[in-house]
């Protein structure tokens, strides 16, 4: 993936009295695009900088993922941002994280408050923006579902919004759409070229591997990052390539297309299957983790989940996390401090197919995933009812990682043996979710929690306690 350090705002010579939210720095790298930078130009600005804005103005960016949408739209914010006064870059893949961004927001704007839910520092934000006078930039980034944007978008009547997403119906919500199809050939070539820092000679390698293969900026990237690492000469690669085609030596559990849709398939297989080949058990296993544990960003503090010892387990993590940077398999993003890892999507669902028919895999990653979990989620079933407010900003910011958990978990039951451990962190999630007034969103995790204590009660008198607890809790 490209490098990603954190921008303060959005240039560095921004104006004094703006403030931006840019996860992203700029992509030194990006190619092309030039028709769909003017539309958005177009499309999103007010004609002249002393021209009164009383307009709403959105754009959605659509087409599948690992495109460029995203890369896209960072360009625009890098090469526009002196047209309007404020930028934020919201992450809109969940109602959670969409939620979360616009509490960061309400930092940045310095009208956070710490007594208040991440709901409602959240609509001090959105009241923010629909009370200014100055000139707003948004980016929705990843919208999955138009239910998740739609009831912020109703409270604007005027301001810049910028939308990627992959879905017709989200796209629909916007003023405009512009279609995000794949870079032309001459442009892939390029940017080919410029990743790997070729000259002129190498032009016919670069061409090859750009026609034949790369079809997606994402692949071209994560293929630039294997051949450096790999150090073959251009024709071995050439040769491996044809080599992987002819006799359909794609990972050996996924030898048939499983989405007939998707065009880029055989070039998934073989970039990812070349590249994950490269990495240790340790840097597999962290990446299968990150990918399970997706949309999500993860937090980097904490991220030592093996049962090592403290500081030895640090160490293998930070290896691994550096391993998986160099191969630009995941991308550090540092948000109000905080440094997080994610994987990008197309490679999270490539992961994750693979790894539900590997069950005893599958097993092992999942625990890792429920331990990570534990270390960060407060044990709130536990604590004294009147101290567990002091807990709540926390457990709120948390609480999707438990959701993701139990999803996957029920998608991969028929394989999974639970554990009282995550029977106890479904029950952390539930427990918060009764104590803010959301029981059917608790009733989920707490019959699930209910569910895998009740096959542990035979041989766990600790499970036969608990199982008692979570029937209170779902009791009327």
């Amino acid at each position: 993936m490209e490098a990603a350090a954190q921008c303060q705002c959005a240039c560095h010579c921004q104006r004094k009295d703006s403030i931006a939210s840019i996860p992203f720095a700029k992509n030194a790298l990006f190619t092309g695009r030039e028709e769909i930078l003017n539309d958005l130009m177009g499309s999103l600005e007010v004609t002249t900088l002393d021209e009164v804005d009383h307009s709403l103005r959105s754009v959605a960016l659509r087409g599948r993922g690992g495109i460029g949408k995203t890369q896209i739209a960072l360009q625009y914010v890098h090469t526009r941002w002196k047209l309007y006064d404020h930028i934020f870059w919201l992450e809109a893949a969940s109602e959670p994280l969409l939620v979360r961004s616009l509490v960061a927001v309400a930092e940045h704007l310095g009208k956070y408050q710490k007594e208040k839910t991440l709901q409602n520092n959240a609509h001090v934000a959105v009241e923010w923006l629909r009370e200014t006078k100055s000139r707003w930039l948004l980016v929705l980034d990843d919208v999955k579902s138009p239910n998740i944007i739609s009831p912020l978008l109703l409270q604007f009547d005027r301001g810049s919004i910028l939308i990627t997403t992959r879905t017709p119906e989200v796209a629909a919500l916007a003023t405009k759409t512009i279609e995000v199809d794949r870079m032309t050939r001459e442009e892939v070539f390029t940017l080919m070229l410029r990743r790997l820092e070729f000259n002129a000679s190498h032009n016919p390698f670069a061409r090859a591997v750009s026609v034949d293969l790369l079809k997606m900026p994402l692949l071209l990237i994560h293929f630039a990052a294997y051949y450096r690492r790999t150090m073959f000469m251009p024709d071995d690669i050439l040769q491996m390539l044809e080599a992987w085609r002819r006799t359909k030596v794609v990972n050996p559990s996924v030898k048939t297309n499983p989405n007939h849709d998707d065009p880029y398939w055989e070039a998934k297989e073989i970039t990812w299957g070349l590249t994950t080949n490269m990495l240790n058990r340790v840097s597999e296993n962290f990446l299968d983790i990150l990918s399970l544990l997706g949309p999500h960003r993860i937090p980097v503090a904490n991220i030592h989940w093996t049962s090592t010892p403290r500081q030895a387990a640090l160490f293998r993590s930070t290896r691994a996390v550096k391993d998986l940077e160099t191969a630009d398999l995941i991308e550090r993003i540092k948000v109000n401090d905080e440094d997080s890892l994610q994987v990008h999507e197309e490679l999270q669902t490539w992961t994750l197919r693979n790894l539900e028919v590997h069950p005893e895999k599958s097993r092992v990653v999942l625990e890792k995933a429920q331990a990570y979990i534990r270390r960060i989620y407060p044990p709130y079933h536990d604590i004294a009812e009147d101290a567990r407010t002091d807990c709540w900003p926390v457990c709120e910011q948390y609480l999707p990682y438990i959701l993701r958990l139990h999803e996957v978990y029920n998608q991969w039951s028929s394989s999974m043996n639970g554990s009282i451990l995550f029977a106890k962190l479904l029950a952390d999630g539930g427990s918060y979710l009764v104590d803010r007034n959301a029981k059917p969103h608790a009733e989920g995790l707490l019959r699930t929690a209910e569910t895998i204590c009740k096959s542990l009660s035979s041989e766990s008198a600790e499970a036969d306690t608990f199982l008692a607890s979570i029937q209170s809790l779902l009791s009327p």
